[in-house]
């Protein structure tokens, strides 16, 4: 694939739809065939008066540069202070691994989702890695800094 310089003039992606009315964050795009590309994203429709958080949603495109969003989340919560963030895809032999962040209350998690096609993601709950202070600020490359939380 050869890849051009291009200028943009309007963004890939912009908010203001049912399930991104104020924000759209956190892009992770991969290539699932020649000309079929998926994004995954952080959107919100936090207005001051809802109680609605942040979700994960989808956006197709043929091009990688023109997304169309999908019509439901691949993930949402209720609860006005719990939020997804962060969408990072893996495709693993059949299956797709969605990593994202998972937060409430100021807690946050880093959870993986299993789906088949895509789209219905699953959350693996017994792979819940919980966040600490960032690794990469000490040396981390050393054995004795190394450990597994829980």
């Amino acid at each position: 694939m050869k890849i051009k310089n291009v200028v943009l003039e309007k963004p890939v992606l912009t908010y203001g739809g049912k399930y991104d009315k104020t924000k759209v964050v956190s892009p992770h795009v991969i290539r699932l065939h020649k000309n079929y590309y998926l994004m995954y994203y952080v959107g919100t429709s936090c207005l001051p008066h809802e109680r609605k958080g942040y979700r994960i949603l989808a956006a197709v495109s043929k091009d990688g540069l023109n997304f169309v969003k999908l019509d439901k989340p691949i993930l949402s919560h209720q609860q006005k202070d719990h939020k997804y963030y962060s969408p990072h895809i893996v495709k693993l032999d059949n299956r797709f691994l969605l990593y994202y962040a998972e937060g409430h209350s100021g807690k946050y998690v880093i959870n993986v989702a299993s789906s088949n096609d895509t789209c219905k993601f699953n959350p693996i709950r017994e792979n819940i890695i919980p966040l600490t202070p960032p690794l990469f600020c000490r040396s981390a490359h050393t054995k004795s800094n190394l450990r597994t939380t829980r």
